[in-house]
């Protein structure tokens, strides 16, 4: 049983949840608000191991489910057990989550044996933007959009809106990069009735050391990176030192990509960027061609967070459709589907107005 941890109010016993809005912990039934340095002070935090059973404290650590025996299904096999701390009931959750709501009492509920050890954040993004924020946001990008069906904003279910930590990798690196390319200068001039032109060629040499800091790498293989990538960037220079506090009210998940698996990827980032750069410094050319290029990353430090994004995955007219707010500046990306009538609309006046031209300048013509 995976050990968890709830933060209760101290006046009244009540729910504490984290608000975007005050930036503050606040008691939904007495009101009460705390800062983040009394939570720490009333909840500190440790790095003790989660008692129990054996294998659910591995699977607390390593955010792995236990072996299982043969024929389990996929559902098993990726399912961990907590007690609720409020209400006492065994609530099922994935193998990667780790903060969530009891579905019964819906008592705000971190795992913290999820969150111990090499699976512990280093630091986090606080929430910034509320759910009434980011449902208002929502409606207006939808009403900026010509082409959206009118009913989609109306019918989308926008208590949906679920707040979500995300992990993330933050990687600072070194790469040694250099190429060789031609570099081409075109001069033309006229004598009489002549036209001269003179090509001039150089061979271009370039090589040198970049340093990279914060490249971020998405620690989740099962949410749409393409998604994701689109509400970038995050203010890094907010974030904050990670407490487990910051999760209550909120869903989050842990890592399932490691930085190991994610190596190969940042190498071949760092040498695209590095390789930009380089190209970046050839100036006073008409043009110029890379003939070779080559670069290698040479040290890399990692650091693993937590960032807020608020996700809505919702259907309309039987097809999904999924979205994405950054839970700290309120960028809003996903698809949209399009209304058939205002297509049409749009289509129809094309084709009018390319008929009209066709006449007009068949009638100039004739």
């Amino acid at each position: 049983m995976a050990q968890t941890v709830s933060y209760q109010c101290p006046s009244c016993g009540g729910d504490l949840r984290f608000s975007p809005d005050r930036q503050k912990f606040a008691c939904e039934f007495c009101g009460s608000e705390y800062t983040a340095e009394k939570i720490k002070e009333l909840y500190p935090e440790g790095d003790e191991e989660p008692r129990g059973e054996a294998q659910a404290q591995q699977s607390a650590q390593t955010g792995q489910a236990p072996p299982q025996e043969d024929g389990e299904d996929e559902f098993s096999r990726h399912a961990v057990a907590f007690s609720c701390p409020n209400c006492g009931a065994q609530v099922m959750t994935t193998d990667t989550t780790a903060a969530t709501e009891c579905y019964y009492c819906h008592n705000p509920v971190v795992l913290k044996g999820r969150l111990s050890g090499e699976m512990r954040p280093q630091l986090v993004i606080p929430f910034a933007v509320s759910k009434k924020e980011v449902q208002d946001k929502f409606v207006a990008w939808c009403h900026s959009k010509w082409f959206l069906t009118n009913h989609f904003a109306r019918e989308t279910q926008l208590e949906k809106v679920q707040g979500v930590y995300l992990p993330f990798w933050l990687a600072d690196c070194t790469c040694q990069g250099s190429l060789q390319g031609t570099g081409t200068n075109l001069r033309e001039w006229r004598r009489g009735d002549t036209i001269y032109t003179e090509h001039k060629q150089y061979e271009v040499v370039r090589e040198g050391t970049a340093r990279f800091s914060n490249i971020p790498q998405l620690g989740l293989n099962k949410v749409d990176e393409g998604l994701v990538n689109g509400i970038w960037p995050y203010h890094l220079e907010k974030v904050e030192e990670f407490s487990m506090s910051y999760l209550s009210g909120f869903l989050a998940e842990q890592y399932n990509r490691s930085k190991e698996e994610l190596l190969p990827v940042l190498n071949e980032q760092s040498m695209d960027y590095t390789q930009n750069l380089l190209r970046d410094t050839v100036e006073h050319y008409d043009s110029f061609r890379v003939d070779w290029a080559r670069g290698a990353m040479t040290d890399s430090k990692w650091r693993y967070a937590l960032f807020p994004v608020w996700l809505l995955n919702t259907t309309y007219r039987g097809k999904p459709y999924s979205f994405a707010v950054n839970g700290q500046t309120g960028a809003v990306y996903g698809t949209l589907p399009l209304s058939p009538y205002r297509l049409a609309i749009l289509f129809g006046s094309v084709a009018v107005g390319v008929f009209l031209l066709l006449f007009l300048l068949g009638g100039m013509l004739g």
